[in-house]
């Protein structure tokens, strides 16, 4: 149960934006949430740990949209199956989330050394300009201008890595 609260926590605001954009009706919306939530709590003992857990939690979005999409025909239906089912392989390739970012960019800071750290802060907290970190450190401006774009590429590298793991491992 504490393994799906935290899977829920993490996908449950990306599955409200998807239902949202789906369901113009914004406390419908929430009660598709509900159900969604119903759902995957339900058949939670169903779910393949090799697999993102939000792929499978908007496929069971999809499912429970289209039923009552079924349902409210005579209403008229905002998306059919086929609109709706490119909607959530959309959805599904966008970028992750801003905040899934900047925690794999925190973890991937914790990994370098402290010169690496120290350069960063100076550079960008401290907003010291590379000449000056040059003169600070006894070295040219290249060198420091060198340095700093290694360690941005290195940790651009890490945050796409991390990303990838969270998303292959469901987080």
């Amino acid at each position: 149960m504490q393994e799906l609260s935290r899977l829920w926590l993490r996908v449950q605001p990306s599955l409200q934006v998807f239902i949202r954009a789906s369901v113009r009706d914004e406390h419908l919306a929430e009660d598709v949430l509900q159900e969604v939530a119903s759902v995957v709590a339900a058949k939670f003992d169903q779910y393949n740990r090799d697999l993102p857990f939000e792929g499978w939690a908007i496929g069971i979005s999809k499912r429970v949209m289209k039923q009552h999409f079924r349902s409210a025909k005579r209403n008229g239906v905002i998306f059919d199956e086929e609109a709706l089912e490119a909607l959530g392989a959309a959805y599904e390739r966008r970028e992750p989330p801003r905040q899934d970012r900047l925690r794999a960019l925190e973890l991937c800071l914790g990994t370098l050394d402290s010169q690496k750290r120290a350069l960063l802060e100076m550079r960008y907290q401290g907003e010291v300009e590379v000449q000056e970190i040059a003169t600070r450190l006894g070295a040219t401006a290249n060198a420091i201008s060198c340095a700093l774009h290694r360690i941005r590429t290195d940790l651009a590298a890490c945050v796409k890595r991390r990303l990838a793991m969270d998303k292959r491992s469901g987080l």
